[in-house]
């Protein structure tokens, strides 16, 4: 009875925060807030957040932003700076580009980041390979948190997703010019202190990092491969088929490699697709796959059963889940996920979003072994969750970033002041919390987990 009503007083509070003016908009705040007196300068400063600063060039001169592309890296030189004007970076030298699939259509771009020095170090790791998010497009919804806030859980509670990127804030210049706040990530890769398999071309018991990808293209059984039943096609990271001849092996010998992973993965999936529990849990770790199961069902995943959706296996070894990547369209963003209650990743996503829906999450949900193990994993890390994200998300934390998000979308978002924006990101932030107190709320319900 207590976790019931726990629970409905959790949604009613949700609820609540969605009803009233202060917590959901901008209405009747404004004028509250002290107004601009002078105009700002073009190219603010925020205060609170380190400082990329990124000049692009080539041999002519300086190279336009509005000109990157995705397809080819253009000279640049990167430095980071904290608010005191100390360096955190050096300049030093990088290629840039852009990266995003369906993102890249947006006004507010991604972009790829390869420092020519295999020793650089940024915020404590050394890489030379790095990702800037643009996070969520901008809406009455939008947090620009939420890739950052399930990153952070994925590296910092779920222990059984081996590794996970980091995810910083950082302030964005290029050319000199401010382009708004960026979630600035580790590139998802093989690599000792990354994906850390031991991948080797010519050797089809290696280790290996593919992708679950809507996006993938270029050759079938080099670059990616399909598996029957299963909609959509699994691009091959790593070893890279961009460099089996630099690596002095023939197309037929990588094919092999490619080969010989499509079976593996076809022998997984098949056995969780029939739910065939003995045989899915003998090719893979199950556990892995249970921490991304809850993550992903958390945050209510759009795009689960669509992209970005990483496996890696290990050398004669099983298939893992991770890393964890891309939350942008999650929790009250798209497609049905508003509420926080139902099981949506493996379920009720079908009913709004069919073409992003996760047939292999739909098939284990409805295994008994597998569900048994969500719920045994659940009442472990329910009390860890709540926590972490009330680390994350309280007043202390929105009063520290609020002008820089706001600065953000105010850069983004035409005709809305640099005060408006803070209190509408003020506002989302504080329902944002409350939907995943409900969240996890329900979830404690639905997978009967007491709480005192």
């Amino acid at each position: 009875m207590k976790k019931y009503l726990r629970f409905l007083v959790l949604i009613l509070i949700f609820t609540v925060a969605c009803l009233l003016p202060a917590a959901c908009s901008t209405k009747n705040t404004i004028e509250e807030l002290p107004q601009e007196t002078e105009e700002q300068p073009e190219n603010v400063v925020i205060e609170g957040l380190p400082q990329m600063r990124i000049n692009l060039f080539d041999k002519k001169g300086v190279f336009a932003l509005s000109d990157v592309t995705r397809e080819k890296y253009v000279d640049s030189t990167i430095s980071i700076e904290n608010t005191k004007e100390e360096n955190l970076l050096d300049t030093v030298a990088a290629k840039f580009k852009g990266r995003g699939n369906g993102s890249w259509t947006n006004d507010k771009k991604g972009y790829r980041i390869k420092f020519k020095n295999n020793e650089t170090t940024v915020f404590g790791k050394t890489n030379k390979h790095w990702v800037l998010l643009p996070d969520d497009s901008w809406s009455e919804k939008s947090t620009m948190y939420r890739n950052y806030l399930a990153l952070n859980l994925a590296r910092n509670v779920f222990d059984k997703i081996e590794y996970c990127t980091s995810a910083t804030f950082i302030d964005l210049y290029v050319n000199e010019e401010y382009q708004g706040v960026y979630v600035l990530c580790e590139h998802v890769r093989v690599s000792e202190d990354r994906v850390n398999i031991d991948s080797k071309y010519g050797e089809p018991e290696t280790g290996y990092l593919i992708e679950y990808d809507a996006y993938a293209d270029g050759v079938e059984g080099i670059d990616f491969f399909k598996i029957d039943g299963v909609k959509y096609p699994f691009t091959v990271h790593s070893p890279d088929p961009e460099e089996y001849e630099d690596a002095g092996i023939t197309k037929e010998v990588y094919q092999e490699q490619v080969n010989h992973i499509q079976d593996y993965v076809e022998r997984a999936y098949n056995a969780a697709l029939s739910k065939d529990y003995d045989t899915f849990a003998a090719l893979v770790d199950v556990d892995s796959f249970v921490d991304m199961y809850i993550l992903h069902e958390l945050f209510k995943n759009v795009d689960t059963g669509w992209s970005s959706f990483y496996l890696y296996k290990k050398p004669s070894g099983k298939l893992f889940a991770g890393p964890a990547w891309d939350f942008d369209l999650s929790c009250m963003d798209a497609r049905g996920n508003n509420s926080p209650t139902g099981i949506y990743v493996a379920d009720e996503v079908r009913t709004d979003s069919d073409f992003t829906a996760s047939e292999l999450y739909i098939q284990l949900y409805q295994t008994p072994e597998f569900l048994q193990k969500v719920k045994e994993r659940w009442a472990i890390l329910s009390d860890s969750i709540s926590a972490f994200i009330d680390e994350q998300m309280n007043e202390e934390i929105y009063e520290q970033l609020k002008n820089s998000m706001g600065e953000n979308f105010a850069r983004w978002e035409e005709n809305l002041t640099v005060e408006e924006a803070e209190v509408r990101w003020v506002n989302n932030m504080r329902k944002t919390k409350a939907w995943f107190a409900a969240r996890i709320a329900w979830l404690d319900y639905e997978w009967f987990v007491i709480k005192d």
